[in-house]
């Protein structure tokens, strides 16, 4: 009888766990004020601009920031759900949502800039390559057209003291 019931209980257990797990989050800080999720969302905010800024000068140099976008919008959909929290009250969740939003941008502006640094150093390799190379390419098509026509000359004038 004992056994039936400690069977019934650990299952019922299990299944919740998967739950709980879940829902963590609203247990970890119970004693958020709103004050502080207040402030979580807004430095998660700036850190969110900030990163934004870093992406679009990326962009501008010539970076692919296709990465950059997608961490981006992880970001800021844990501060939309940080917000969310926030309206609903729940300043626990906001708090941590914040702080996830956070944690999810750390290193992303030394990786835009880095991108950024690749990104001037392609626009240089490809100046490199599409002017200098055809300059090069012209003048060796230049000289080679004079040469050819030097010596089609000097040919003809041999030609010409040969015959006469």
């Amino acid at each position: 009888m004992w056994n039936v019931r400690l069977r019934i209980a650990l299952l019922i257990f299990l299944i919740l766990i998967p739950f709980a797990a879940k829902n963590s989050h609203n247990v970890l800080a119970l004693n958020e004020t709103e004050e502080d999720a207040k402030t979580a969302i807004e430095d998660a905010q700036e850190n969110l601009i900030d990163c934004y800024t870093a992406a679009v000068d990326a962009e501008k140099s010539g970076a692919n920031i296709t990465e950059l976008l997608s961490v981006l919008n992880e970001a800021g959909m844990f501060l939309s759900k940080a917000s969310f929290a926030y309206s609903e009250g729940n300043f626990s969740s906001a708090v941590y949502f914040a702080n996830l939003t956070r944690t999810n941008l750390e290193g992303f502006v030394d990786w835009a800039q880095a991108l950024k640094e690749k990104g001037i150093r392609e626009i240089n390799q490809d100046f490199m390559v599409n002017i200098v190379g055809s300059i090069s390419g012209s003048l060796a098509i230049l000289c080679g057209g004079f040469a050819v026509f030097f010596l089609f000359k000097r040919r003809e004038g041999k030609a010409e003291g040969v015959a006469a």
